[in-house]
């Protein structure tokens, strides 16, 4: 059968390489998927399909002091060839992702148990370092106006440390040395609300928030202080006479607000003292200044507004026990 030179070249078109120039790449026109809709996730190019085999390098193998099995050091392993995870030994060491502990936003920290804090994760949620945002003060300001009332359980948290963190902005601490970690559970900080460093070291603390009760002038109730399954080493409470009408500025609140500090030791002393489990958590009702109450022999009072740089250094920084 002979075929006219028109009809030859369509089919030369037709069946030409899509890659030459000239001619539209037609192969992912009517990809469909099993339903018969078009998927453009489907379209497979000619040129992806036609696509030659490259060459892979083959993995080093892995040094033959470690087990080939599980990759643990094997006991005929040099010593100098063993990882230290120890925080000394740790700190000037390189993380998997190549790069050292130390970067621009500060020095990564580790804890007593050898867990270790991020540094640009703590500053970014510091509450410290969010404070210098004037659009963060207003948004506390306005959800501590409108929200605090209603007993909405995220300003229960948020009032706390929004309180610590203006008042110790304002007496000069630094942002590098008191972490307040804006997230109401398993945040940055892990099992704790923020964090102190006291000579490279990250000591937890636990931030406890209450209004006076009832009539009383200045008797606060801590609700569920737990012990079990937590690291903190130091408990703060703040207890607030009442609510000021704006949220804006130290000057606005410091008045209205007492400060008490509980080292983890003394905790425990008064638990055992009044004969409560340490497996529990327990409810303290206290009275800035007196001695009545479980835990009052156990706090140190200051009103807020009398906070100062040494009150801090003395009862945090220098306490003689952290644990």
């Amino acid at each position: 059968m002979r075929i006219s030179g028109g009809i030859t070249e369509l089919i030369t078109q037709c069946i030409r390489p899509a890659d030459e120039p000239g001619t539209p790449d037609m192969s992912d026109a009517g990809e469909t998927t099993d339903d018969g809709s078009e998927s453009p996730i489907l379209c497979v190019s000619r040129a992806a399909t036609c696509a030659k085999p490259v060459k892979y390098a083959i993995p080093t193998p892995a040094p033959s002091f470690l087990s080939p099995a599980r990759g643990h050091v094997g006991k005929h392993a040099r010593s100098e060839d063993r990882c230290d995870l120890r925080p000394e030994a740790m700190s000037d060491e390189t993380d998997d992702t190549g790069q050292t502990g130390e970067t621009d936003e500060g020095r990564d920290v580790f804890d007593s148990q050898g867990r270790r804090f991020y540094a640009p994760a703590l500053k970014a949620s510091n509450v410290m370092w969010l404070l210098k945002h004037a659009w963060f003060r207003a948004e506390c300001d306005h959800t501590l106006r409108t929200r605090l009332p209603l007993h909405c359980r995220d300003c229960f948290d948020l009032v706390s440390k929004y309180l610590l963190a203006l008042k110790a902005r304002d007496i000069g601490i630094p942002e590098d040395q008191l972490i307040i970690d804006i997230a109401q559970a398993g945040g940055v900080c892990r099992d704790s609300d923020g964090g102190v460093i006291v000579n490279g070291l990250f000591h937890g603390i636990e931030l406890k928030g209450s209004c006076r009760k009832g009539d009383t002038s200045a008797t606060f109730t801590f609700k569920s202080i737990r012990l079990q399954d937590t690291n903190w080493k130091h408990l703060l409470l703040v207890g607030r006479v009442r609510d000021p009408t704006s949220w804006l500025s130290i000057e606005d609140v410091e008045s209205h607000v007492w400060l008490g500090h509980v080292k983890r030791a003394a905790y425990i002393r008064a638990l055992t003292t009044s004969g409560r489990s340490p497996l529990e958590p327990h409810d303290a009702t206290v009275t800035p200044r007196c001695m009545r109450g479980w835990l009052s022999s156990a706090v140190c009072w200051t009103r807020l507004e009398h906070l100062t740089r040494a009150w801090w250094e003395r009862r945090v920084l220098r306490a003689e026990e952290h644990v």
